[in-house]
């Protein structure tokens, strides 16, 4: 009876695993591989690649100087039109075309560009400086609803009243639009940082914020200068989170920290640090978006020597530092008459609908000049992963 009992148990065995096996075969023969999750993400080619020539975009035509001088951001509205956000001249202007071409494309058509925003010397924490770096358009039902992510600068006043460009007080701050972004509410400043001091001393507080949309929240990267004041640490770039309501509103802000999402900006953790490079120094100028040709998050930054590329699945663990794109000199080294690059923005503007989503290909566009007194100036070339 015992071995009856096992012969009949081993039958059971060899039936249940030729069931799923076959199962698994006819599971296979209609799912590849790839939609259940077993190809890794290293199969695909990740290496950021620059082609062709660089392409002179500069706006001086339009007496618009310092441009990009942050995040360029962009987004398309239901009839077709396109409104590109850039910075120039402190101030933030827009580029607006009647199709949605790329910004190299809308430039070369002799687009209409005028100022939206900009400083005003009676309000103190954007007295000489107000730019507008990140827009997101956070109600699907009414996408000329729109957020504006700014950096602000207070600037020292002299007693003869110029300001002191190098020394100032940031702050990211919250613009809302309903009308498409021709007209703003001005929340003031949302994001100081965790050690912020009056103008005058050093640079402290927080800005060049990159801001996108993840799982009902908007994410905004930004860069902390800690005065040294309360705490020191090397320029990296931070996370902060705002809710997104059913309305489009938006809620509260939290930081990420050593103890996850928190309303107090203490105990801040940088989701992007200093890169293991030779004298990379710091990270700095974030354009991030949701990248459809990898299935990740992807980051493009500055370092002291040079661009980096870093990806991520989650938005907040950031992997795969390569350095793609090396200065002729670090910044830290710029002597006069030296060429410099800087603001980088990675774009699929031929084919996204804004700067939150990127593509297998596209154009970093970036700030090029000459140090330190020409004026840097819109440049752009073409990119691929490889």
């Amino acid at each position: 009876m015992k071995q009856i009992l096992l012969a009949v148990l081993a039958l059971i065995l060899v039936l249940i695993f030729g069931f799923a096996t076959a199962g698994f075969d006819v599971f296979t023969k209609n799912h590849s591989i790839a939609s259940i999750g077993i190809t890794s993400a290293s199969s695909k080619k990740m290496n950021l690649n620059l082609l062709g020539s660089q392409k002179d975009l500069s706006l001086l035509p339009e007496g618009i100087k310092w441009d990009p001088d942050g995040h360029i951001s962009y987004v398309t509205f239901p009839n077709g039109n396109r409104r590109f956000f850039i910075e120039g001249n402190q101030s933030a202007y827009v580029i607006d075309t009647p199709t949605p071409v790329t910004l190299a494309q809308a430039l070369s058509k002799n687009p209409s560009i005028k100022k939206v925003f900009g400083p005003d010397p009676g309000i103190s924490y954007r007295n000489n400086y107000a730019t507008i770096a990140s827009v997101v358009q956070t109600d699907p039902q009414n996408l000329y609803h729109l957020f504006a992510f700014t950096q602000y600068e207070q600037q020292a006043e002299g007693a003869d009243g110029t300001y002191d460009y190098s020394t100032f007080t940031a702050s990211i701050g919250l613009l809302e639009s309903k009308d498409g972004g021709n007209t703003w509410k001005d929340y003031g400043p949302v994001i100081r940082g965790d050690d912020y001091i009056d103008p005058g001393t050093k640079i402290s507080g927080a800005g060049e914020p990159c801001a996108i949309i993840v799982n009902g929240y908007v994410y905004v990267y930004f860069v902390d200068w800690a005065a040294g004041n309360k705490i020191s640490h090397p320029d990296a770039i931070y996370l902060a989170r705002t809710k997104i309501f059913p309305d489009g509103g938006l809620g509260a802000f939290e930081y990420y920290t050593t103890s996850g999402f928190n309303t107090s900006p203490s105990n801040l953790v940088p989701v992007i640090s200093m890169p293991n490079f030779a004298n990379a120094d710091y990270a700095s100028l974030p354009s991030i978006s949701y990248n459809k040709y990898l299935d990740q998050y992807f980051a493009v930054f500055e370092t002291n020597v040079g661009f980096v590329q870093a990806t991520s699945i989650d938005g907040i663990n950031w992997t795969n530092e390569k350095l793609f794109y090396s200065f002729a000199q670090p910044q830290s080294d710029r002597q006069t008459g030296d060429t410099w690059v800087s603001y980088p923005t990675l774009l699929s503007d031929q084919s996204e609908t804004s700067d939150g989503s990127t593509q297998g290909s596209g154009t970093l566009y970036f700030a090029k000049g000459i140090w330190p007194n020409t004026a840097h100036q819109l440049t752009a070339i073409s990119f691929q992963f490889k």
